[in-house]
């Protein structure tokens, strides 16, 4: 597993366990590993913490899963697949760079992984725009990143993070937190590194993702994003039919129907709702 977020930088980065503060624990595993993860977890004890939609719905549309050990004050564990949760760049952006420049690291008497200084000055800034870009960033996000940039001044190749940005459909992304970096917290980014990122051209496919994900949308403006995302027509038929006729569990669970006789009559009130955003958002 690759060590992601908070549980990297404490060993790496930071060199203390207790300088970084952690809500949960998020694990990079390769998608074919997730059924084993998801295994040995449970048989710790942990358990989803919110229902899928439809068998397959989490692996298909999803990029993590959260675990949780209910009524006991353990950290969650989010097991992801892909860094990127937006539909765009989960179905984009393969991870197999990310693998392929992870480094390794000794923690608790095992070894694990984390990436590599470019994929994780990466990583973070895509972090913080799938979270509602610069404007919605917490403090601690933005020190992450100042002290990976510090840390890493002399082994950052600033030329492969471009070329990645570039080709990952992250330059935005990369450009807005770079030039907070370098303003507001005086890292150490080299003045043509951020002169090359502003020459930097972007697709309109990056443009519109990021306008989404730094605007506040209601959830069916979501859902035709994320739809929109998603390559082939047999998936997204496939995604729809997981939105508009979730599972009875799932519906059991989200609208805490009374009686299971009731469940039929919970769909059509599921799409009203539906109907209602859309005709707001208009």
């Amino acid at each position: 597993a690759i060590l992601l977020k908070g549980a990297a930088l404490t060993e790496v980065v930071y060199s203390n366990v207790a300088v970084r503060p952690m809500g949960d624990l998020d694990l990079l595993v390769r998608r074919k590993d997730v059924d084993s993860a998801l295994q040995v977890l449970m048989a710790l004890g942990y358990q989803p913490a919110t229902l899928e939609l439809c068998d397959g719905y989490f692996i298909t549309y999803r990029n993590h899963v959260q675990l949780i050990i209910p009524e006991e004050e353990k950290a969650p564990v989010e097991i992801h697949w892909s860094l990127f949760g937006p539909s765009y760049y989960y179905h984009a952006v393969s991870m197999d760079w990310f693998w392929q420049t992870a480094l390794p690291v000794h923690v608790g008497g095992v070894t694990a992984w984390v990436l590599g200084s470019e994929a994780q000055l990466l990583h973070l800034c895509a972090h913080i725009l799938q979270h509602g870009g610069l404007r919605k960033a917490r403090l601690i996000w933005l020190y992450d990143l100042a002290e990976v940039v510090a840390f890493y001044r002399e082994q950052i190749h600033w030329d492969l993070v471009l070329a990645c940005a570039q080709g990952y459909h992250l330059v935005l992304a990369v450009r807005e937190v770079l030039n907070e970096l370098s303003q507001g917290w005086k890292a150490p980014i080299p003045a043509p590194v951020l002169e090359q990122l502003r020459a930097l051209r972007t697709s309109r496919d990056e443009e519109r993702a990021f306008a989404r994900l730094t605007t506040a949308h209601r959830p069916v403006q979501n859902f035709w994003a994320n739809l929109g995302a998603i390559r082939g027509w047999r998936a997204r038929l496939g995604f729809i039919r997981c939105v508009a006729l979730p599972s009875a569990n799932y519906m059991q669970y989200r609208y805490r129907i009374p009686h299971r006789l009731l469940l039929p009559f919970y769909y059509p009130y599921r799409w009203l709702r539906s109907l209602r955003d859309l005709s707001r958002c208009r």
